[in-house]
């Protein structure tokens, strides 16, 4: 596994926010809302961009790897369990 497709699980960053401004909601209640609008614009705002597309041959490739189908199913498992929590 690459770094470039480690990237994709600071994805788990706003549920994992969520989680912690559920359990003790005086202390974090603003915290997703920071992460969500201050946080992530800022580092894309300061991070270097990549402007480079990907080959044909490496698109079928990337469509081939389970990593981002695990990804998703993570996204899904969270989700529902926040809701369940609630």
């Amino acid at each position: 596994m690459k770094i470039s497709s480690l990237k994709y699980c600071l994805s788990f960053l706003i549920p994992i926010c969520t989680l912690i401004s559920f359990s003790d909601p005086s202390k974090w209640a603003y915290l997703t809302l920071v992460v969500a609008f201050v946080l992530i614009p800022l580092l894309e705002l300061f991070l270097p961009q990549n402007q480079n597309n990907y080959e044909a041959e490496e698109e079928k490739i990337l469509l081939n790897n389970k990593f981002f189908d695990l990804v998703l199913l993570g996204h899904f498992i969270i989700h529902i369990a926040i809701l369940y929590l609630l």
